[in-house]
């Protein structure tokens, strides 16, 4: 299986010591714990974004303030039309505001714990987002085993016929990465491509998603099974960045 292919760059699997790992989630999540949710997006700061495209401004301001977020991106032209706003006392969700207004087809949502950017293509049948998965599982896994776990549950979805004799693939992970901390477990059934994503990112607490979908690629009118036939085009579904790499 071409699943593999996904982490093909990644050194062998190394598992940490438990002390050490301990202590890596322990400087990690610091911050974490001192704000809730809610608290980080309610802070008054003075914050203006180094970067100028509006993608880029969403995801410096989750990771400058350790907010979790779903970003689903369908570029406009409209997106550069205007420049945010930004005022010296706005809150961190102001922020966020500020840089979706720029872009009109784009909507924001404050949703269980997460910040959820929406495209005009949210609701679309041929959004690979909105496949639902009928089991996803992972428990004590990286975030980088739940993402393949994620990967290979959808291609034994769209192409149940490659697996009738079962399967034998694995993936490698980089050592010492922060996505390679166990500490994922996320349990449902009927459950969405970006259901699972969010799962994944509100588990590891140190993540957001991000999946850029084009009209040309909801409005082909093929099957999803033809659209994402091979292992690079389901790769190439989505995108996870750490909020903070402690290294």
């Amino acid at each position: 299986m071409g699943i593999v292919l996904a982490f093909a760059l990644a050194a062998a699997v190394c598992i940490s010591q438990p002390g050490t790992t301990q202590q890596s989630n322990t400087r990690l999540y610091s911050y974490a714990v001192a704000q809730t949710f809610d608290q980080r997006l309610q802070q008054r700061v003075q914050f203006k974004p180094k970067s100028n495209a509006p993608l880029d401004q969403l995801i410096e301001v989750a990771k400058t303030f350790q907010v979790p977020m779903g970003i689903e991106w369908s570029e406009s032209p409209k997106c550069n039309a205007s420049r945010a706003s930004f005022r010296t006392q706005d809150t961190v969700l102001e922020l966020f505001n500020a840089i979706v207004r720029r872009c009109p087809t784009q909507k924001l949502a404050v949703e269980m714990g997460i910040v959820h950017v929406y495209s005009r293509f949210a609701r679309h049948a041929h959004n690979i987002l909105n496949l639902r998965l009928s089991d996803f599982q992972v428990r004590h896994s990286s975030v980088f085993d739940a993402e393949f776990q994620l990967r290979l549950t959808i291609e034994m979805q769209l192409h149940p016929e490659r697996f009738t004799g079962g399967y034998n693939i694995g993936h490698g992970s980089p050592v010492g990465d922060v996505f390679s901390i166990p500490n994922v477990t996320f349990s449902a059934r009927d459950v969405r491509v970006k259901d699972a994503l969010d799962g994944i990112v509100k588990s590891s607490g140190n993540a957001l998603w991000v999946a850029r979908l084009s009209a040309a690629s909801v409005n082909q009118r093929l099957p999803l099974s033809r659209m994402y036939n091979d292992d690079e085009e389901i790769i190439r579904i989505w995108q996870l960045l750490p909020l903070k790499d402690p290294r």
